[in-house]
C-alpha cells in the first residue's frame, strides 16, 4: 500500500545517536531544480561554443537570472576545477550523467573564461 501525504518524518542518527524525529514538508516534484537546468544548460552551450562571450551570454539568458544564480555558478566551476586540478579525475559527468567533460587545458581554460565573464 502507498500513502501520499503533505508531510513526512525525518529520522536521522549519526555513530553516536538517534536524533528527534522532524515533520519535513514532501517534496511536490522530484525532477531538478531551476538551478540545475540553468546551470546544465549554461554549461553544454558554453562548452559547444554557442556561448563565447558576455553578448551572447545575455541573449540566451535574462542578466538579473545570471546575477542572481552567479554565486552559485561560479561554484560549480571551482568544484569542476578542483576535481580536475587538485584531484587529477580525467572527466567529470553532469546532468544526470548525461553529459561529460574531459579533463583538458581546453575545458579548464573555457570554465575559468565562464567563470571571470560571471563576475
Amino acid at each position: 500500500m502507498v500513502f501520499f501525504s503533505e508531510n513526512c518524518i525525518v529520522k536521522s542518527f549519526d555513530n553516536n545517536q538517534l536524533h528527534q524525529s522532524k515533520i519535513r514538508k514532501t517534496k511536490e516534484f522530484d525532477g531538478p531544480n531551476y538551478f540545475s537546468l540553468l546551470w546544465s544548460q549554461l554549461l553544454i552551450l558554453w562548452q559547444n561554443e554557442l556561448i563565447t562571450d558576455s553578448s551572447s551570454l545575455k541573449r540566451r539568458f535574462l542578466p538579473t537570472v545570471l546575477k542572481m544564480y552567479s554565486n552559485d555558478i561560479q561554484q560549480e566551476i571551482d568544484i569542476i576545477l578542483y576535481k580536475f586540478k587538485v584531484l587529477n579525475m580525467k572527466s567529470v559527468i553532469l546532468y544526470y550523467d548525461t553529459y561529460r567533460l574531459i579533463n583538458n587545458k581546453e575545458t579548464i581554460n573555457k570554465l575559468l573564461h565562464l567563470k571571470i565573464l560571471l563576475e
